[in-house]
């Protein structure tokens, strides 16, 4: 007879056929309401973020595609730039990475095209932070992410 505990299965998160971002239970969501993306474009350093709730992104690519409308940026600057991202296999968007970074612990993240990973680290961070929040261990008013885009002038 073992002494040692049943195995326990931990669940497993939502693939990408599903359409909803990865939620877990412990997941305190209550703070979305305190959590903003700061975004700013690299050509728009000297004016104000735009503030945009937190929300979970299903990809890199949905992620750079809101945050570059929020904005302002098109998605494609001319038909010639068009052509040339095709040609290349670019991404169909003027900015194709971000530097995110969490204002309340100062790490940062490169969120690039594709790379849904990168996306990942950033909701797994968050999450955590909205725990220490939960548990007494944090006082902040407003989760702040700071989100630079990395704009490409594809002319």
């Amino acid at each position: 007879m073992s002494l040692l505990p049943a195995p326990v299965s931990l669940p497993k998160a939502e693939t990408k056929a599903s359409s909803s971002p990865i939620q877990t239970p412990e997941t305190p969501v209550r703070y979305e309401n305190e959590t903003y993306f700061l975004v700013r474009a690299s050509h728009q350093l000297d004016a104000a973020p735009a503030w945009v709730k937190y929300k979970e992104f299903d990809s890199a690519a949905s992620f750079l595609t809101q945050m570059g409308q929020e904005c302002g940026l098109p998605t494609w600057r001319s038909a010639n730039a068009q052509l040339a991202a095709e040609l290349e296999g670019s991404p169909p968007l003027a900015g194709v990475m971000a530097s995110v970074k969490l204002e309340w612990t100062d790490d940062e993240v490169l969120v690039r095209w594709g790379r849904d990973s990168d996306l990942e680290i950033i909701a797994g961070q968050v999450r955590r932070a909205w725990l220490a929040k939960d548990l007494g261990f944090r006082c902040i008013q407003c989760f702040k992410i700071a989100v630079l885009l990395h704009v490409r002038d594809w002319e």
